[in-house]
Formats: structure tokens, sequence, C-alpha cells
């Protein structure tokens, strides 16, 4: 349907009217808000004192300007825009417009982060404030893919990211699950004596040969799992193995889980993401059309009905003669296009007027001039009634 080039007309002058202005009336302000924030992260002080500007210096006053641009574009987006596509769409409408754009859901997460970070300032609560903005700042930037997929360089990429993602990554994570929590579980249990194994004289037996530091990546489940995720992306310490209670046991185990992990699932997910790449690069263009045109959705639903029905004026045309407004009928004329050349067009036009003009002569001479006038101004088709004629 997307391909019809009725929808297409129909994007593109939605896209004139509203659509690219608004589209890059928000660009605008998140390139502004991006500008603010990275000033914000670059020239923070480490110093509590000038954090709290009880000790200033010339960059503390152009950031504490910069905190305020980015509060400011916050509090825009969140109770402006977003509550008026809110108070347009309803709250059922807005979510589940919301669920079609996940970067836009996640820089909205990401701006209530900062606006918390207010009252952290205020109490004095610094680590919590990092700590919000710390998840605020990757998703700030994220939003940046919402913008990409309205151009036809970005858009099937983009669209290669959400089908990994919410498909390929997704199902990854459920079947690793299931192999980490089971094998951390069996490391847990041969290793969580490591350290203590450390702490022994070197003439026990049972003492542990590895020196220099603390093993720590085996006293509980947490640390256990965490390090079987490392060790799935090429990164352990194999000597940590020597002061297990069960040395050729965990051995063997990790031989296993590294065949399991590293070598079968990581390359399963790799020929996933590479039969959804194939996959989105042959519909390359179909991919493209549909950000573009979810994008032109989402941008629709941000704009009142009365700006809506402004615009419509301005890509429809009137098809009744009514002055009431509410029985007006519009709709929209697209102009075919075709890759026929003038002479091939002209050609074909005369092949069908010399084939429709033999047919008039014979249905003349087989039934004769007033009958053919007849036939010929009627709704029926010709050919059966002359065959039933004879």
């Amino acid at each position: 349907m997307i391909g019809s080039e009725v929808i297409q007309r129909l994007l593109a002058d939605k896209w004139k009217a509203f659509a690219m202005r608004k589209l890059i009336e928000r660009l605008a302000l998140l390139i502004i808000q991006l500008i603010t924030l990275s000033i914000v992260v670059y020239v923070r002080p480490t110093e509590v004192k000038r954090l709290y500007m009880n000790e200033p210096e010339w960059d503390d006053w152009i950031r504490t300007i910069c905190e305020i641009l980015t509060i400011l574009n916050c509090v825009f987006f969140v109770f402006f825009q977003q509550l008026g596509e809110l108070r347009t769409q309803g709250l059922t409408g807005y979510f589940r417009n919301l669920k079609t754009v996940p970067a836009k859901a996640v820089f909205c997460v990401a701006n209530i982060c900062i606006l918390l970070c207010i009252p952290f300032r205020i109490l004095k609560l610094h680590e919590l404030e990092e700590a919000l903005f710390v998840f605020a700042l990757p998703g700030s930037w994220i939003f940046l893919l919402f913008f990409a997929r309205s151009a036809k360089l970005t858009g099937p990429f983009v669209q290669m990211i959400y089908s990994m993602i919410a498909g390929d990554m997704m199902r990854f994570a459920i079947i690793s699950a299931i192999f980490l929590i089971s094998f951390s579980q069996v490391f847990y249990f041969v290793g969580k004596d490591m350290d203590a194994k450390q702490q022994l004289n070197s003439s026990n037996p049972y003492h542990c040969p590895v020196d220099g530091y603390d093993i720590y990546t085996y006293d509980n489940f947490i640390e256990t799992f965490i390090t079987l995720f490392r060790a799935s992306m090429g990164g352990y310490d194999y000597e940590e193995f020597a002061c297990a209670n069960y040395e050729v046991l965990t051995k063997t185990l990790f031989v296993l889980y590294m065949f399991v992990m590293p070598i079968m699932m990581i390359n399963i997910l790799i020929a996933m993401m590479g039969n959804t790449y194939t996959t989105v690069i042959a519909q390359a263009e179909k991919a493209w059309r549909q950000q573009y045109a979810q994008i032109v959705m989402v941008l629709e639903r941000s704009v009142g009905r009365e700006k809506l029905a402004a615009s419509q004026l301005e890509y429809s045309i009137k098809l009744n003669d009514t002055t009431d407004a509410a029985l007006e009928v519009r709709g929209l004329m697209v102009i075919k296009q075709t890759k026929k050349t003038r002479a091939k067009q002209r050609k074909q036009a005369i092949h069908h007027w010399k084939h429709i003009g033999r047919k008039v002569i014979h249905t003349i001479a087989k039934v004769g001039k007033d009958h053919a006038i007849h036939l010929l101004h009627g709704h029926d088709r010709v050919d059966p009634i002359i065959e039933d004629e004879k």
C-alpha cells in the first residue's frame, strides 16, 4: 500500500505542508540541547564547592548558564510539546504513538532524569544527581536516530538497528541468560573461596599461588555472572582457576562454557544479524518509505486539529459545490507518472484509435447503423451482442 502513487503523493504533500517545518524545529532544539549538555559535561568540576557555586570560577558561570538553558529546553519538551500531544491524542493514543518511536521514548525519559536532577542539586545530593545525569546523557543523543529515519541514506539502517534490538538481541538475551545463570551457579560453587585460599600460608597445600591482587570475581552470584559475561566477550583470567576447589573440573567446565557462549551463541547472533541486514537491504526502498511515513504520522499527531484542517486546504482539492464546510468533500489530485516516451504514447494512442475504428465499422456492417448507435452508446459489451445477433 505504501508503494501506491496516491499514498506517496499524500505523504509528500503533508511533508511540505507541516511535517518538514516541525521536524526542522525539533532538530534545532535538540542540537541546542546537545550543545549545552556537552558544555555542562566538559566543564563540570570535581570539587563539590565549585559545583554548588560556593567558590566559583569563570567556567562555572558558563556551566550554570548552560544548565539553565538545558533545563528550559527540557521543560519545553516535556511540559509543552508532550503535554500538548497528550491533550491532542489522548492517553491511549499518545502511548500507542510513543511505542512506535523508541528513540523519542528514550529521550522523554532522559529529559525527566535531567529535571529530577534539580531537587537533588538543591538538597546537595550530588551522587544521585550524577547517577541520573549519566543515564540522561546517552538517552539525549539517541534521539538523533529519530531524525536519521527521515533520510534515505540512513533510514534503512535505523530500521535495521530497531529490528536487531527488538528481534535478534531479545532472542539472544533469552537463550544466553539460561546458559549464564546455570554456569554462574556452578562457577560460584567451585570458586567462592578463592580469596580465602590466597590468605593461607604458602606451606599449606591448599594455598592459592596467584598473588598481586585479591580474587573477588567469584565471591557472590552477581560477580560470578558478570565475570562469565565478560569471559564470553574474551576477557578472563585463566590462572585464577588454579585456586578453585576442583581445578581440573573447573577448567573442563570453563572450556565447555567457552564452546557454548563465545563460539556457538555469539556466532548464532552474528548469523541472525546478517540475515536481518540482508532482509532490510533487499527492501531498502520500502524500509525507507516506511520510516518516512512513520515520521510524518508521528509529526501529524502532534499537530492540532485546526492546524491540520488548515494544512489540508493547501494540498487537497474540492470535489463538490457545497458551501457548507461540514458537508464539503475534498480529495487529492494525483498526476500519474509513466516511463513511456511521448512518441511511444502517441504510437499507442493511434493503435487504440485504429482498433476502435475497425470495431465500429465491423459493428455497423453486422447490425446496421441505427442498432450500432444504440450498442455503442449503451453500457453493454459489443462483442456478446454481436454474437447473439448471429
